[in-house]
């Protein structure tokens, strides 16, 4: 269902359109398409989820090293696993929400390419926006 709700947007967003409308496209898209949407949604996910564990843990090995190696915390701080954490947990929101852009992005381009895609076949020719490499691997795993 959230992955239908971001479909609207972005078709609102591609297409100019209303919600209802572009979710009534979405809809068909991800209906039309459903491995392709079911691989999109899956690797970004993945993608996201592995960029905000390692931007966390770049910065809660940093604040860390930080904290224990300059003697100005060393003198201000006895223990340096607590604001490390802090500053990890912090770091998590933040990259959760430049994650989230990320994630988006991915499904927008996967439906710009879906919509590249149909509506060439449509008139009966390739994918026009889609670059050469991408189109040479779409092209040798598509199965009709």
């Amino acid at each position: 269902m959230r992955f239908l709700t971001k479909g609207a947007w972005v078709q609102c967003a591609l297409k100019g359109t209303n919600y209802c409308t572009s979710a009534q496209d979405a809809f068909h898209l991800l209906a039309s398409n459903p491995i392709r949407m079911a691989l999109s949604a899956g690797l970004s996910s993945l993608v996201t989820l592995l960029g905000k564990l390692a931007i966390t843990f770049i910065v809660l090995i940093a604040a860390y090293y930080t904290m224990s190696s300059l003697t100005y915390f060393q003198v201000m701080v006895k223990n340096p696993a607590i604001p490390s954490v802090i500053c990890g947990l912090v770091a998590y929101a933040i990259s959760n929400l430049y994650m989230s852009v990320y994630g988006t992005s991915c499904n927008a381009i996967i439906q710009c390419f879906i919509m590249d895609e149909l509506d060439a076949k449509n008139r009966g020719m390739r994918a026009r926006y889609c670059p050469a490499p991408l189109r040479e691997i779409i092209d040798d795993n598509t199965y009709n």
